[in-house]
């Protein structure tokens, strides 16, 4: 397989689908997203709210066959998860690839994913848009645990509202992966009177905000962990990657 392996998974599992159109395609990578009975399942086992044997008691009352994009890590809890698949029923297929291309393909992903929608999610908190959770146990559902004093602490206060309000942030649609289980959303301030695009045909410095964001193998999702400088890897007792993987 070429350098394209990390798009390998999805683009069979799309490959099966269109050739054969009575089949329910569910993609993790969006978190399910859809409104079929099938899917609204996938998404509460992903929230936490549900299990591999009571999403596969869905799965079999479905009209049509069901294929899940299920991209598990190869760690207990994943296998745990999968074998609990299998045994309620589920056909699991794995395919391979070239890992190193694979590797430096998903560190230099294009599109942003889950963990863009999440810093966007947390912008409109912190600058006041949407009400912030009233209490603890929602916000720590949505934040990693070291750090949940300071999320608690900038989102009640007004200053910090204003502030952030006054940024006028954005998100680019790129997601770096310093490490495993680590993601950076970059945020960049712009002007409120600059409403169309702007194409800079040149190398330019610019102020940067980073949401750090550290995956969790519980809930199978990222959690927001910082906003500004990035978290190094080491202080989240993560590897780093070495150099020659991306």
């Amino acid at each position: 397989m070429d350098d394209r392996y990390h798009q390998c998974h999805d683009a069979v599992l799309e490959l099966l689908v269109a050739h054969d159109k009575d089949f329910t395609y569910i993609d993790t990578d969006s978190h399910g997203a859809g409104i079929g009975r099938a899917t609204r399942a996938w998404r509460a086992l992903l929230d936490g709210h549900s299990t591999p044997e009571q999403f596969m008691e869905v799965a079999r009352s479905s009209p049509s066959p069901v294929v899940v994009e299920f991209g598990m890590y190869a760690n207990p809890g994943g296998i745990a998860a999968l074998d609990r698949f299998r045994k309620a029923g589920a056909e699991a297929w794995w395919f391979d690839g070239n890992r190193d291309a694979a590797l430096v393909a998903w560190r230099a992903e294009p599109t942003g994913g889950r963990p863009v929608e999440l810093a966007w999610q947390m912008l409109s908190l912190l600058s006041g848009e949407q009400p912030a959770p009233e209490d603890l146990t929602t916000l720590s559902a949505m934040v990693t645990d070291a750090s949940l004093t300071n999320w608690k602490t900038s989102l009640d206060s007004e200053q910090d509202r204003l502030t952030w309000r006054q940024r006028h942030l954005g998100l680019l649609p790129l997601v770096r992966h310093p490490a495993p289980d680590i993601a950076y959303v970059f945020a960049l301030p712009g002007h409120p009177d600059q409403t169309e695009p702007v194409l800079i045909e040149k190398t330019t410095k610019a102020t940067a905000f980073i949401f750090t964001l550290v995956y969790d193998d519980e809930i199978h999702d990222w959690k927001r962990h910082s906003l500004g400088p990035p978290t190094p890897p080491d202080d989240l007792e993560k590897t780093p990657f070495s150099p020659a993987s991306g």
